[in-house]
């Protein structure tokens, strides 16, 4: 008990302290509560009252509206802030719609929620695979103990098999001292998380983007459909196939 008491405060120092939820100061609130700020919010950037924020009146608003946007889409600093415009502009229009508003803001909101799973279950991993409780993961302890918890590894570190989640100790071990910290533990569950955010973003883009080009919504794009509306999406299309023209 007591090993187990002094490696959760070790646990909640440093690195290992969980970062504070940017949606706390939200969580007392109802859902018609945010419905109304997040309204308020468009309505505040919406300058000329036409139902749509232009890229324009984002950003030349959003500065003074930072702090509340960022709660509903993220962002640390008002360039991040700024450049959300992007991914809330699904439909690649340079406008932003209340529908867009809306679903961008749950997104994000689902994000957060799941990060915070993520890091629930980063913690337990550890912990399961510290045999003695001395803060570090050993590689004996991490062969000893790895295919009990394979499932959760590879949603932490990424691996499709036995043999590949057993082989990322080395991955993580980024000191090359044969055994892994808390702080390793966390900087590489980060990159996993990264690398499979990009992904999902690609994914999410190329998604966008055929939504957009296929006019009649029959599942196929037709040449006709693409040369009439791929200069509209031009900027989509390239980050999707590249291309500079």
């Amino acid at each position: 008990e007591i090993v187990v008491t002094r490696m959760c405060d070790h646990l909640s120092s440093g690195r290992a302290r969980r970062q504070p939820n940017p949606w706390s100061s939200l969580y007392d609130h109802t859902e018609e509560e945010r419905e109304a700020e997040l309204r308020s919010l468009f309505v505040s950037l919406d300058a000329d009252g036409d139902g749509c924020v232009t890229r324009k009146e984002w950003g030349r608003a959003i500065s003074k509206q930072a702090e509340i946007a960022s709660h509903y889409f993220g962002g640390a600093t008002v360039s991040e802030i700024g450049a959300a415009f992007n991914r809330i502009d699904r439909d690649d229009s340079t406008d932003l719609s209340w529908d867009e508003f809306r679903e961008a803001a749950a997104a994000y909101r689902a994000s957060v929620l799941e990060r915070e799973k993520s890091e629930l279950a980063l913690r337990d991993l550890f912990l399961s695979l510290d045999a003695d409780g001395d803060g570090c993961v050993t590689r004996e302890e991490w062969g000893n103990a790895i295919a009990t918890h394979a499932d959760k590894a590879s949603r932490c570190f990424g691996g499709a098999t036995i043999s590949e989640i057993g082989a990322s100790f080395s991955r993580i071990d980024t000191d090359g001292s044969g055994d892994l910290t808390w702080n390793e533990f966390v900087e590489a569950a980060e990159k996993h998380r990264a690398s499979m955010a990009r992904v999902a973003e690609s994914e999410s883009a190329l998604k966008k983007l055929f939504l957009s080009l296929d006019a009649d919504g029959d599942g196929h794009v037709s040449r006709e459909e693409w040369d009439s509306t791929i200069t509209k999406h031009a900027r989509l299309a390239r980050r999707c196939f590249g291309g500079a023209t």
